[in-house]
């Protein structure tokens, strides 16, 4: 009977051991799939989408999305950037494939991180695109949703008016409008009914423009509140474009993240695209109200 008790502990011991060394591997899968979901699941995503023909570079936009995104990343160090994935031409299906990039990438990101807030940016065409998917989110996103940070706006024209590529624009849901943020350069025409100086449309990342900090700014503001601050669409003393909106006038100030001009930010390779991208979107943006 001893002996047969140690035979039974030893068999024990060693199935023991062959099951704890068949599991240990998918436990340390399980903690490695955990630790890059949590590398993934930042508090706070920006969904940047570009202007048309806009170069992403580096990452996310050379005239407004990298230069926001390394704003914002000063005052919060842990914010993450996703760039949309679209054409970001003048083809007809451009601004829709935008929308569904977005709609299915916070479909993905909300399912993996359900604590994730998001800022959703768009200048020029992504800020139709920024349109587009809102128009188009199920309501059960909408508290994921912190701010909403547009420049370069075809909406901010007002109601019933059409995009460069002859789109209808659709508002913003009731719901999303508080937390919006438009950033419209004085003369834009794109953003303005009234605008007639296309290199305005340029600008926003301009040094000594005051569209990046400020938005940078707002958008800590919101995910602080979380998504409470309220609406910003101009500046009390911006002219009236006469249908009840404003644009955001140009003006100096001081600022805690300190913005640097374009080309202190890009090699001679990307002075020299950035140059060609110029040329081309104030071409396009001509001939689009032409």
């Amino acid at each position: 009977m001893v002996g047969t008790f140690w035979q039974l502990i030893a068999a024990t011991v060693t199935l023991t051991s062959i099951v704890e060394a068949a599991f240990t591997p998918n436990i340390q899968k399980v903690q490695q799939a955990r630790k890059r979901q949590a590398e993934l699941c930042s508090p706070l995503e920006l969904v940047i989408a570009r202007g048309t023909d806009e170069p992403g570079n580096p990452t996310f936009g050379i005239i407004v999305g990298d230069p926001l995104f390394n704003a914002t990343s000063f005052l919060i160090p842990a914010v993450t950037g996703y760039a949309v994935n679209y054409p970001a031409n003048f083809d007809c299906d451009s601004r829709s494939l935008g929308s569904t990039d977005i709609l299915n990438h916070l479909a993905i990101q909300t399912s993996t991180c359900p604590s994730q807030k998001f800022v959703l940016v768009g200048y020029s065409q992504g800020a139709d695109v920024v349109h587009l998917a809102t128009s188009q989110l199920d309501p059960s996103y909408y508290p994921a949703i912190d701010a909403i940070v547009v420049f370069g706006d075809p909406g901010n024209r007002g109601p019933g008016q059409f995009d460069p590529l002859g789109s209808a624009e659709p508002a913003f849901p009731t719901a999303l409008a508080n937390r919006v943020k438009e950033n419209c350069a004085f003369n834009d025409p794109v953003c303005t009914n009234n605008g007639t100086d296309v290199s305005a449309h340029l600008s926003y990342g301009n040094a000594g423009t005051p569209f990046i900090n400020d938005s940078a700014r707002y958008i800590e503001s919101q995910f602080q509140s979380g998504g409470d601050t309220g609406p910003d669409f101009a500046d009390d003393a911006a002219p009236d474009l006469g249908n009840g909106r404003y644009i955001l006038p140009q003006h100096q100030h001081s600022s805690t993240y300190s913005h640097r001009k374009l080309s202190d930010d890009y090699s001679a390779d990307g002075q020299l695209r950035l140059s060609d991208y110029i040329v081309n979107r104030v071409s396009g943006v001509i001939n689009s109200f032409l």
